[in-house]
């Protein structure tokens, strides 16, 4: 196994616990226990979803867990955070944070982050409702993207096709595939239409919103179709192979998510007519950003 799928899959797991998190919580299942509960005994507890933060402006997700290990959901306007360098606590910047829902019980903070130096940076976390309890992760910035970069043209791949040789069951682990988005090679139509591309695994996700995600990007289609071309990539190479077997580790990591660096999933980008990605979103997005996101996109 390579450093990149050793990288991918430590943070599917990573994803794979907040998940579960939530479930367990929605489900009305205690997480304050030896087993499960991920707190800090004096503190709260501080997830960090993005994997890929670099020098410039990052929209950075993550989640905050109680003393009790429960997600603390929508409530932005009770949580204050700030961010420094790592080796300059004293600086603290304080960053506005807005709630995402996700299409599973509860959701994550977002924000929009510019930061112009690489290295570890510390985001720390103050909850105003309970007694001010306090949290905190540490993130790298990266002097340059992993994945390719907003504003400029990303690598030619080929993507799977429907044709004689390929059936949808054999290219997509999706149970109720669209054949759309099975019909355009990425490397004939990059700089030739406006294109949104889609990185997941519906079947096989271990973050449960790649299912959600590619149901967006079908509804997307559905409209604007006509002026722009919609591509779903499988995250695995072999995913019927994985369905037949009911053995997902023996998932192959697919080309294009290794030449594009992808460290998790699901992924989608927005590419204008001239090949230049225009924005890239990590993870679950609403419909209704997307649709204004893709209403624009020429």
């Amino acid at each position: 196994m390579n450093k990149k799928t050793l990288k991918f899959l430590k943070i599917l797991i990573r994803q794979t616990i907040l998940l579960l998190i939530l479930i367990l919580v929605s489900c009305g299942i205690d997480t304050n226990s030896d087993e499960n509960s991920l707190k800090n005994q004096n503190s709260l507890s501080v997830i960090i979803i993005s994997s890929d933060i670099s020098i410039g402006l990052n929209k950075i997700k993550f989640a905050v867990l109680n003393l009790e290990g429960n997600p603390i959901l929508n409530q932005e306007k009770n949580l204050k955070v700030f961010i420094s360098p790592l080796e300059d606590p004293q600086f603290k910047k304080p960053i506005s944070i807005e709630w995402e829902p996700w299409p599973i019980s509860g959701g994550v903070y977002k924000s929009n982050i510019e930061l112009k130096s690489s290295g570890f940076w510390k985001i720390n976390v103050l909850y105003e409702e309970t007694e001010k309890l306090t949290g905190e992760a540490i993130i790298q910035v990266n002097k340059i993207p992993l994945t390719p970069e907003v504003g400029k043209i990303p690598p030619k791949i080929h993507t799977k096709t429907i044709s004689t040789q390929l059936s949808l069951e054999s290219i997509t682990s999706d149970i109720n595939p669209k054949s759309e988005l099975y019909r355009s090679d990425f490397f004939d139509v990059l700089g030739t239409k406006p294109i949104v591309i889609n990185f997941s695994t519906p079947s096989f996700c271990k973050s449960g919103t790649c299912s959600p995600m590619i149901e967006n990007i079908k509804k997307l289609s559905d409209i604007f179709h006509e002026n722009i071309v919609f591509i779903h990539v499988e995250i695995y190479d072999n995913p019927e192979e994985i369905r037949i077997s009911g053995n997902p580790n023996i998932g192959k990591i697919s080309e294009p998510v290794k030449i594009w660096n992808l460290p998790s999933e699901p992924w989608t980008f927005f590419i204008d007519n001239s090949g230049k990605i225009v924005s890239k979103h990590e993870g679950y997005v609403e419909y209704e950003n997307l649709e204004q996101i893709t209403s624009t996109l020429k």
